[in-house]
């Protein structure tokens, strides 16, 4: 008998999948392959890969506006009244509104136009070890203050969202629990695409919140990217400008969406030059197209943008090694320095000199993110020269942009060896002793943070390699 009919026999619902869906909704993707793509299905290990040869500049997929939750379309009012009434609506940050808009999709059923994509989405349990799931013990693994801040204000911004949810939304909301909402925006948080249209494809900027007392005490002026609860994520490089378009300015936050298919892709920060996405106004879809050749058999794959494993972590779960966009907030440097007493003649002395770097506007120049390239800041090698400079060079200090004499750069030089000497032991020791522990650790919790901070003494090594070329090209 017929697999299908025999299934209507025994009344029992045949298998669904995502890939089905996709191809009933009109979203057209003949070369993609979503690997584990069953409705509900149990594993969490999903990718894409390629059905067939892909050849450069060939399109992978169309996606119909009309199928993505797309934040951008919605003009006026609120498009799930019963949900969240205007009032609500409109004071929602993006990603509560597309969480709160999922909900509300979600309760729909099958009436609803993206039915199969809710499905498909992730279940809660695959966000079990998640960070925002981890004990302050856990998150305490990291040995990395700014994102544990981060993700502890994350936690305390969605109870805030149900709260305001239940109290201000409409008949549905009653119902909502607050493992729904945590779903639905881990959902959004690490699924949203920019939805630009116009102008360069750029994804929505990270909101911005003033620096909380538990971050100021652990580093002055931390950057708001670093201390707030999170950036957007928006691709920012995903879509390929519109040479025809004058250069638009940066997107507003609600242009934001969920887009079917084009979620399925896993990230790899070099996958920018495979995939690119342009805005097909005849065709009112969103078009995915190759960059580059792919084999048949091969995993597809995009970039999210440029991020670092703080962002990645937090928002989509895992580290990525040897990230090219990972940064490190360098704490305490300026607290470091200070204790330097050598290098200075009195503390009143290190007063003025720190006075002089405010005067500068080189305040927060010790807090600029050290990159993974090892790539030292400008500023901050310029405010290390005015604070070990001579009486001298100090007569110029705009002179000390440029490397000064070798005496005050064997200071700069030995006071950034020894801050990063400083950070590793504060996170736990050498790098060595995390990779080796990384092989031996079996739990996804422990895993992730052991992997995390690993990564960031990567970055400590890297700029003392970069330190260590500097000195030797000075003696030279």
């Amino acid at each position: 008998m017929h697999l299908a009919l025999l299934g209507l026999v025994r009344g029992l619902a045949l298998p669904r999948t995502f890939s089905g869906w996709a191809a009933e909704a009109g979203i057209v993707a003949p070369k993609l392959r979503i690997l584990n793509d069953a409705i509900d299905a149990d594993s969490t290990v999903r990718s894409c890969v390629a059905a067939a040869p892909i050849d450069a500049n060939e399109e992978l997929c169309v996606l119909p506006r009309s199928r993505c939750l797309d934040l951008s379309r919605v003009t006026s009012g609120t498009p799930c009244p019963e949900m969240a009434p205007p009032a609500l609506w409109d004071s929602l940050e993006w990603y509560e509104a597309l969480a709160v808009w999922l909900l509300s999709e979600r309760r729909r059923g099958e009436a609803s136009p993206i039915h199969g994509y809710v499905q498909y989405l992730p279940q809660p349990v695959e966000f079990s070890d998640a960070p925002l799931e981890w004990s302050e013990a856990e998150l305490a693994e990291l040995r990395y203050p700014p994102i544990a801040i981060a993700i502890e204000e994350q936690a305390a911004a969605q109870a805030a969202l149900y709260a305001r949810l239940r109290r201000e939304g409409g008949p549905e909301a009653a119902s909502v629990t607050a493992e729904e909402l945590r779903w639905a925006q881990q959902c959004v948080l690490s699924r949203a695409f920019s939805s630009v249209t116009q102008g360069v494809r750029r994804g929505a900027k990270g909101f911005k919140k003033k620096p909380t007392k538990e971050v100021k005490k652990q580093q002055k002026k931390v950057d708001e990217a670093k201390s707030g609860l999170l950036r957007a994520v928006g691709l920012d490089k995903f879509f390929e400008k519109d040479e025809d378009a004058e250069e638009a300015a940066a997107p507003k936050a609600r242009e934001m969406a969920l887009m079917p298919m084009l979620d399925a892709l896993n990230h790899a920060s070099d996958a920018k030059s495979s995939t690119r996405c342009r805005w097909d106004a005849g065709r009112e879809a969103f078009v995915l197209v190759a960059s580059e050749p792919v084999r048949q058999g091969a995993q597809v794959l995009l970039s999210y943008g440029d991020k670092g494993n703080d962002e990645l972590l937090q928002l989509f779960g895992f580290v990525e090694d040897e990230n090219p966009h990972d940064t490190f907030v360098p704490i305490g440097l300026d607290a470091h320095v200070g204790s330097l007493e050598r290098n200075f003649a009195s503390e009143a002395e290190m007063r003025r000199r720190f006075g002089r770097l405010e005067k500068l506007g080189l305040g927060d120049a010790l807090t600029l993110e050290l990159r993974a390239d090892g790539k030292l800041p400008p500023r901050m090698l310029h405010a290390l020269r005015i604070l070990f400079g001579s009486a001298a060079e100090l007569d110029d200090e705009k002179a000390l942009k440029k490397p000064a004499s070798i005496e005050t750069e064997q200071r700069v030089w030995a006071a950034l060896r020894s801050y990063c000497k400083l950070a590793r032991n504060a996170m736990g020791g050498p790098l060595k002793a995390d990779l080796s522990a990384l092989d031996r650790e079996r739990d996804p919790r422990r895993r992730l943070a052991i992997q995390f901070r690993a990564e960031k003494k990567r970055i400590l090594a890297t700029v003392e390699q970069k330190v260590a070329m500097l000195e030797r090209n000075r003696k030279l």
